[in-house]
């Protein structure tokens, strides 16, 4: 992924999930009153694509806030988020001396929750005031950098579908599913029809199944 400075927003969001960020117009304020320069913001790529948004404030001694994190609605659920999230604090670690990210997520937002505890977020307090509720969370980062253990499954084996589901619609309901656990896919899925690869052009490829 590639991380390009940013002083904007410019990704879309789905209805209701700005309520969980500052608005497009307050980002911009406040990197024009920005003086001091405490504050930086990425536009993430994946490839050619704007997939994400990523800000952060600058605390003393090497406190960095995770203030706005977000995909753009058009990639969300296709395991990115976790992913970008992972690779945009490695980034803002190589160009700074960072002791601990800090960041908040607000109460019963379950897919936040998952994906900050996915690279390593841990909470330490839920701040609670009468029109809000909300969770504050820590990583730290050793000499050794950002130390997440990571634990991988390999999925062997095949899920047999409805005839009429599609290879790209069950992508979608797959991925979607590890998304919003808070997980990530690599790898690749393959469509078989009566014992046989599909190629890309819809063309029957190599038998993988005995017949029966």
């Amino acid at each position: 992924m590639r991380f390009v400075p940013s002083k904007e927003m410019k990704i879309e969001l789905l209805p209701g999930q700005d309520e969980e960020l500052c608005s497009k117009e307050t980002i911009k304020e406040i990197f024009a009153k920005d003086e001091k320069g405490e504050c930086t913001a990425f536009d993430v790529y994946d490839g050619d694509d704007l997939v994400g948004f990523a800000m952060f404030c600058e605390f003393p001694e090497g406190i960095w806030f995770l203030w706005n994190y977000a995909i753009d609605a058009r990639f969300q659920n296709r395991g990115l988020g976790t992913r970008a999230l992972r690779e945009v604090l490695d980034h803002v670690k190589a160009l700074y001396p960072v002791k601990e990210f800090t960041t908040t997520y607000c109460w019963g937002n379950t897919h936040a929750k998952h994906v900050y505890e996915k690279v390593g977020f841990v909470e330490t307090d839920v701040v609670e005031e009468e029109d809000y509720k909300e969770v504050n969370m820590v990583l730290k980062v050793t000499e050794e950098g950002i130390k997440i253990p990571r634990k991988e499954i390999e999925i062997t084996g095949c899920v047999e579908v409805p005839p009429e589901l599609s290879i790209d619609e069950f992508t979608s309901a797959f991925i979607q599913f590890v998304d919003a656990n808070g997980w990530y896919f690599g790898g690749g899925l393959r469509e078989i029809v009566d014992g046989f690869y599909i190629n890309a052009d819809g063309t029957r490829g190599k038998r993988v199944l005995e017949e029966e």
